[in-house]
């Protein structure tokens, strides 16, 4: 390889990083106004609770990664519950639930369906995304969101001083 040849590549790499750089931004700076307007002006917020809104509770299979989707109506925070488990082999089967704004991951090497929670941070209009990858084969079934609706002020809160 030539010393231009050389030059050449270290500045592709650079420019693709940079590019990579500069969509994060973009995608960081439209999806701020949804992180930080979390009552939208609507007076509503969500609570965790036990009280069950949502569900899909089919059990689902595969040897790829298979998910479940989820949009709830205002932000706040939201409790996720599942069962998910892979097919025995030995090989980890990992579980990750993501909202616009926080996520939460669990794993296990178990053939019986293991059951887990999370409390989720989301905004309004948001999808709440429950994914099964790895192991041979991973299952996921009843998974479901607890929430309720209060009146909130939508007074900001100080996060670093």
């Amino acid at each position: 390889m030539t010393a231009l040849s050389a030059t050449l590549l270290r500045i592709r790499r650079r420019v693709r990083n940079i590019i990579a750089l500069l969509a994060t931004i973009a995608l960081s700076l439209s999806l701020a106004p949804l992180a930080f307007g979390q009552t939208n002006g609507n007076g509503k917020a969500l609570v965790a609770s036990n009280v069950l809104k949502l569900r899909a509770d089919t059990p689902r299979s595969s040897a790829q990664s298979v998910s479940k989707e989820f949009v709830v109506p205002f932000a706040g925070t939201v409790r996720v519950r599942w069962q998910f488990k892979t097919d025995g082999s030995g090989a980890e089967g990992y579980l990750t639930i993501h909202s616009e704004v926080d996520s939460c991951m669990a794993s296990t090497r178990q053939a019986t369906y293991q059951s887990g929670i999370c409390d989720l941070r989301v905004v309004r209009g948001g999808p709440i995304s429950v994914s099964a990858y790895g192991g041979p084969v991973v299952s996921i079934r009843n998974v479901r969101i607890f929430y309720d609706v209060v009146d909130h002020a939508g007074v900001g809160i100080t996060l670093l001083d």
